[in-house]
């Protein structure tokens, strides 16, 4: 979420067939790879994500392929659900494990929880939401094209600029997530095209 600025709802439903691998050389002509992600988000609107990182990039590549190295098959999800259950004594539960579900995508809650338990765990300010990622990469954008509103909304799938205009401020939770890790320079953005070999 903080590399692509995507609504939670959007990376749980990631899948394997949005991904297309694909380099890109950089100023000094250096090849990378990278993802780009073609997708239909909140209100229809389709949108292509260019994820620069490359941990990102090896994260969801670890994910999505075999031992082999070839793509997966047995599952339509980057983000499949998977987690440790713990029993709970309260409840009639059939104890705790591992579950593990190929056949669907990570929750939305889920994600919540275990972001809030991160935060938590890493001492980070309490107010931290998953939605934090997108306001953080929202500001971020916003002050690397100088306030193009336009260009954000674009690239952040908001279908109006009074909704990226709400971001266009400095607070707290901005600072509090300086430095953490967040690429895609909007100002290659307009090259890439050109530029995936």
């Amino acid at each position: 979420m903080l590399v692509s600025g995507c609504r939670i709802g959007e990376v749980v439903n990631m899948k394997i067939n949005e991904l297309q691998a694909v380099k890109i050389k950089d100023e000094d002509g250096i090849q990378h790879d990278i993802w780009r992600w073609n997708f239909t988000g909140k209100m229809d609107i389709t949108r292509t994500i260019y994820i620069d990182s490359e941990t990102a990039y090896q994260d969801i590549k670890d994910l999505i392929t075999t031992d082999k190295g070839k793509i997966r098959t047995d599952k339509e999800y980057v983000f499949h659900r998977h987690f440790f259950k713990s029993s709970n004594p309260n409840q009639n539960s059939m104890g705790s494990g591992f579950i593990e579900r190929i056949d669907l995508p990570y929750s939305q809650s889920g994600v919540q929880h275990k972001f809030k338990k991160m935060v938590m765990f890493l001492g980070l300010n309490k107010k931290l939401t998953p939605h934090s990622c997108r306001r953080f990469f929202i500001q971020e954008k916003l002050r690397e094209t100088n306030g193009d509103l336009n260009l954000v909304r674009l690239l952040v799938g908001h279908s109006s600029l009074k909704m990226v205009m709400y971001y266009h401020k400095t607070d707290q939770e901005y600072n509090s997530l300086i430095g953490v890790r967040n690429t895609l320079n909007l100002g290659e953005v307009k090259k890439r095209n050109e530029r995936v070999v």
